[in-house]
């Protein structure tokens, strides 16, 4: 009877501690998957931040660029007619 009572006691301490553990490395899981996913999530917003900040400067460049360009093909214009 005392033996019974000992041996039903020890596997529900075992049971409790195995669950303790299993609850433990869910939630060890979780934060991990919550860490990834922000480092993700930052990553990914970062990039977007470079393409549009990258966007932006070659836009600028290329409206920069362009009247220069514009101007240079009419002074060419101008000598062409007043060569001839």
């Amino acid at each position: 009877m005392c033996l019974a009572s000992s041996s039903s006691s020890s596997s529900s301490s075992s049971s409790s501690s195995s669950s303790s553990s299993s609850s433990s490395s869910s939630s060890s899981s979780s934060s991990l998957s919550l860490s990834l996913s922000l480092s993700l999530s930052l990553s990914l917003s970062l990039s977007l931040s470079l393409s549009l900040s990258l966007s932006l400067s070659l836009s600028l460049s290329l409206s920069l660029s362009l009247p220069i360009s514009t101007k240079s093909s009419n002074h060419m214009d101008d000598r062409h007619v007043f060569g001839t």
